[in-house]
Order: structure tokens, then sequence, then C-alpha cells
């Protein structure tokens, strides 16, 4: 299955790392904005992987052979506008997730989410379709991550959490049990999360 990622930062390169072990897909290129289709047109992101254009081409792809698309940014708002504008051309979310991770038997993953090396997925825990979890990431028991997120690496994730959608957590933050994050809010970095936290109207970019 030929498929394309966009972006072109850390989220997107880990992401075209694990689909490298996937026979399943072959990566054919990177999509990304407007300056980053001047600067990287024709370059090579990760390895052998070339900048492709801009979301432009988005209507062109099926014709072109393409199949499938996984969103790799952290821009909450534009990450959700262009999961819905590839599926809206007929494209398939795929889902990459990593040999290197352990998912338990009894987690429910939807389409379009991204595991990174190592983290570890546990029994009963949701997560919804276009999140993005990075390596070395746990998620204990009963825990639930709704559509749209984006999980940094090293993030513990307690048992009975409830995330709601457009809801981003930085790199080594630690969210204790039973606690509720409420939609489009943004955890910084090695924070630790011990009350609930209510939504926003938004979600930051």
């Amino acid at each position: 299955m030929k498929v394309v990622i966009y972006g072109i930062k850390s989220t997107a390169k880990i992401i075209a790392e694990t689909l490298r072990d996937d026979q399943s897909f072959q990566v054919i290129g990177f999509l990304g904005n407007k300056l980053e289709k001047k600067k990287f047109k024709g370059k090579k992101i990760y390895l052998d992987i070339p900048f492709l254009g801009d979301e432009d081409l988005i209507p062109k792809l099926a014709i072109n052979g393409v199949d499938g698309f996984i969103i790799g940014m952290g821009n909450i708002k534009l990450k959700e506008k262009l999961y819905n504008k590839f599926s809206n051309e007929g494209l398939k979310p795929i889902s990459a997730i990593s040999k290197n991770s352990v998912i338990s038997i009894g987690a429910k993953i939807d389409k379009g989410v991204a595991i990174g090396k190592g983290s570890i997925i546990s029994a009963d825990v949701k997560i919804g379709e276009n999140t993005f979890i990075g390596n070395g990431t746990l998620i204990e028991v009963s825990s639930s991550i709704s559509h749209n997120c984006k999980i940094g690496s090293k993030v513990l994730i307690s048992p009975d959490v409830k995330i709601e959608k457009n809801v981003s957590i930085g790199n080594s933050s630690t969210i204790l049990s039973s606690i509720s994050i409420g939609k489009n809010n943004a955890i910084k970095a090695g924070i630790v999360v011990s009350k609930n936290v209510k939504p926003k109207l938004t979600a930051k970019k």
C-alpha cells in the first residue's frame, strides 16, 4: 500500500521509521506547508524518502496510485483539518504501530493512530483516531484517549485516566490515576497532573 506522511519534523520521522519496518506500506514521500515546499521540495527528509509538496497535492494523490495517509505533526488544529481533507479525497487513514511496542490484546485502537518504539498500551485502553503516541510512553489499564490527540515520548498515563479530544501532552509528563483532561488542552513537558483539567473552548496550535 502506497502512503504519504503529512509533516516533516520529529513526529513525522518517528512515523516514517515505524512504517519502514512494516512491509504492508510503502512511504512514497512527505507533504508539508507552502514554506516547507519552497525549502524542501525534492530533498530527502528521512533516509531516502523525499518531500513531495504541499497540501495542494492531496486531491491528486489517489489518481497517482497513493492509497493511504497518516498525519505526523503537532499543530492540533491543523492536524484535524488535514485528516478530514485527506479522508474527503478518498484516501485511507493508516496506523503506524511500532513492532517494538507492546499492545495488550484488550486495547482498542482506532484508525490513523501512530505508536512509537517502546510504548506500552495496557488492557482496556482506548485510543481514538488520528492520535499520536511517542516513543517509550506507558498508558495504564482502563485509560482512554480521544481522537486528534498528541501524546509525547516517555509520558506516563496512570490507570483510569480520561483524555478528551484535541489534547496535547508534552514529553515526560505524568498523569495520575483517575484524572480527566478536558478537550483542547495543552499539557507542558515534564508536568505532573494531579487534578482534573477543565475543557477549553478551542485548541492551541
